[in-house]
């Protein structure tokens, strides 16, 4: 019959048949007795079944949309109906590198918005709880932006139409056609003020945490922990008790999307939570929370999730998980700071670039944290005592006072300027030299005035071409003029009252190594890669005149403000007065 091709129609791999095949169904059964167009209803229903292909899919939402728009999907099939609409406004299945649902998530969200104009409020009310926990779930976290468009609508009609969505006005306003057209921004700003409702927190908490914290695209995942870190912070005890222990146990998870994403999202809302609850303090967490926490890095590397497919993505992980234990201070013995450091080290020499800013990142933080006293001793600060927990390095306890540089109390402390000095001068891998340079500019102050001339020294000797051509590496040159300006920074000078900084001869040589970055050009197959370290060198001069410059001069950062009368013209009065 001609219905039966109609229907068939619905899972056609065109796209022009199947909504072709959803306007005929909805005038033909428009014409229809009551029962033979149920039973029409009854076959569209079907199709959003989980063993029916995404053409099934995108089909049924369409018929279901022009069945509704004519008033013909009876109010008394919507407790089976809604639960699968909004199984559709979720529908991704993952393909190779990418996925297939968008179009089914397009059409759901018509269904949606011709439901709002099908019933009654009375009809809608039992179900408005469910369908704006939906849609606002599409609204702010879906990847494609037609998509979050199309939910917006779909909300803004329902609220306009229906009239007791809540907070509808509020939301239809904040979040609307132009505010969803960025990712960043639905993600970053829309998602945490619907976090801050509290009919919607759960549902988008829940969301990120068991959707897309595993999600096949990656900028999706990294867009996500930053998400669930400003919302987080909104329900205390649930992210305490629930998310961050399920997020420890995925991060040794056979998937490498699911366990990458949840250490990215445990480090983020570690942090935000920290911040916002603890005054940036670990040791308040619960024993059992730091204790899964701290063991997240030696796990992931007892397993040996660095090496195969997906290593690097690993590595970026862990700096991150890393870097955040050190940020908030999570207690830590002298075995576990070492353990870190080490752990780090893998990762500074890597070839790829982003795991090696990554992990100086990382170590930026646990120098700080660890091995910022007299050159290596542990702060007393980051300690608890009797708490065991470590940085993500064992949790080992710290016991009595001593120096996380040297091991063991009574043994000399780590000097990390040696440890990242000597391989920056005399090893051939390109990888190490970069990512040491950066290293040695990321240490603490207290670590850089014990040997502030061998850093010196060996950062610019790092930013001159190597003398064997073979070995000229523009980005360890690039990396060594980054990192003379941050070490500058961090010392400071002893002319300008910093006490055990830099000395006036250290700074003329650092600047004269900046003064030579300007004349390089080298070239290779890449073409001018010598541009590279004459833009650092660029990027380097303001902050090193702005850290030369006397304090009663003016303050760093108006140097151009304390000059502006000698460079602007005088008044036209005063300028005839010179010329006579």
């Amino acid at each position: 019959s001609i219905l039966e091709q109609l229907l068939s129609g619905l899972r056609d791999s065109d796209t022009v048949v199947r909504w072709s095949s959803a306007k005929g169904i909805g005038r033909i059964t428009n014409r229809l007795p009551l029962e033979l167009a149920d039973d029409v209803v009854g076959g569209a229903v079907d199709l959003l079944a989980p063993d029916e292909q995404a053409s099934a899919w995108h089909g049924g939402c369409l018929a279901l949309a022009e069945l509704a728009r004519r008033g013909l999907l009876l109010p008394a099939r919507l407790p089976e109906v809604l639960p699968r609409v909004v199984s559709a406004l979720h529908y991704d299945v993952p393909r190779g590198t990418t996925s297939v649902g968008t179009h089914v998530r397009d059409a759901a969200c018509y269904v949606c918005w011709a439901f709002a104009r099908a019933f009654d409020a009375a009809v809608m009310a039992p179900h408005v709880a469910q369908l704006a926990q939906s849609l606002l779930v599409v609204v702010t976290f879906d990847r494609e932006v037609n998509v979050r468009r199309a939910a917006s609508a779909a909300f803004q009609e329902n609220v306009g139409r229906q009239g007791s969505f809540p907070h509808g006005i509020e939301i239809v306003t904040r979040a609307d056609y132009f505010a969803l057209g960025s990712r960043p921004n639905a993600y970053l700003r829309v998602a945490p003020f619907l976090a801050s409702l509290e009919e919607y927190r759960p549902m988008l908490l829940r969301h990120l945490l068991e959707v897309k914290s595993r999600h096949w695209d990656e900028s999706v995942r990294l867009l996500a922990a930053q998400a669930a870190a400003r919302a987080a912070p909104l329900a205390p005890e649930w992210t305490v008790e629930v998310m961050l222990p399920a997020l420890c146990k995925r991060a040794l998870s056979l998937d490498l999307k699911e366990r990458t994403g949840a250490v990215h999202m445990a480090a983020e809302v570690l942090l935000a939570l920290c911040r916002a609850r603890h005054a940036g303090s670990g040791a308040a967490l619960p024993p059992e929370l730091r204790k899964a926490i701290s063991g997240v890095v030696p796990a992931v590397e007892k397993a040996r999730l660095y090496r195969g497919r997906g290593g690097e993505a690993m590595r970026g992980a862990v700096c991150r998980m890393l870097e955040v234990c050190a940020a908030v201070r999570m207690p830590c013995g002298p075995k576990a700071a070492l353990r870190s450091l080490a752990s780090l080290d893998d990762s500074i020499k890597h070839p790829t670039e982003q795991i090696s800013l990554a992990a100086v990142a990382a170590l930026r933080q646990l120098s700080r944290a660890y091995f910022s006293e007299g050159g290596g001793s542990t702060g007393g600060g980051s300690r608890a005592a009797g708490s065991g927990q470590g940085a993500g390095g064992g949790g080992e306890d710290a016991g009595g006072g001593g120096a996380a540089g040297g091991g063991e109390a009574g043994q000399a402390p780590l000097d990390l300027v040696a440890r990242y000095a000597i391989p920056l001068g005399k090893d051939p891998n390109a990888g190490l030299r970069r990512g040491h340079a950066l290293a040695l500019g990321a240490l603490p102050s207290p670590q850089l005035r014990a040997s502030l001339p061998a850093a010196v020294a060996a950062l610019v000797q790092a930013s001159r071409p190597e003398a064997v051509a073979e070995l000229r590496d523009p980005e360890t040159r690039r990396n060594a003029i980054s990192a003379l300006v941050e070490l500058s920074q961090t010392a400071g000078l002893v002319a300008t009252g910093s006490e055990g900084g830099l000395t006036t001869p250290l700074f003329l040589e650092i600047f004269e190594a900046c003064l030579d970055a300007f004349g390089d050009y080298q070239t290779d197959n890449r073409g001018d890669v010598g541009s590279w370290v004459r833009e650092a060198a660029m990027h380097a001069a303001l902050p090193l005149l702005r850290l030369a410059t006397p304090p009663e001069h003016g303050a760093p950062g108006s140097i151009g403000d304390s000059h502006a009368a000698q460079l602007s013209p005088p008044p036209e009065g005063e300028a005839e007065a010179e010329a006579e």
